[in-house]
């Protein structure tokens, strides 16, 4: 899981990150819980973001989770609505949306 890739894009007013782990599928089914992976920091907003991205699950996760975490890294407060989606090679497999003031 060395390569990974980034890219922040604007369709229609609504920026979107999206973070790339190559070799992902590769993993075992046991990674090694609570181990991130961290995305580039990346603006979006205008403010500073990252993500941390848990193949094996965090510290506290059920087993076989993949958990990942949207980091707000600028000091200025923002409401924003976000989601996650999972991508694999048949396309969008889980996909999950919040609202959260950071």
């Amino acid at each position: 899981m060395n390569n990974q890739t980034s890219r922040v894009t604007n369709i229609d007013g609504m920026e979107t990150y999206e973070f790339q782990l190559d070799g992902f599928e590769s993993l075992p089914a046991t990674a090694t819980r609570g181990t991130p992976v961290l995305s580039p920091e990346f603006t979006c907003f205008g403010h500073q973001w990252r993500l941390r991205v848990f193949p094996g699950g965090a510290e506290n996760s059920e087993d076989g989770t993949v958990d990942v975490f949207l980091h707000h890294r600028s000091d200025n407060r923002i409401n924003i609505e976000f989601g996650f989606s999972v991508k694999g090679e048949a396309g969008v497999t889980a996909a999950r949306h919040f609202t959260f003031d950071f």
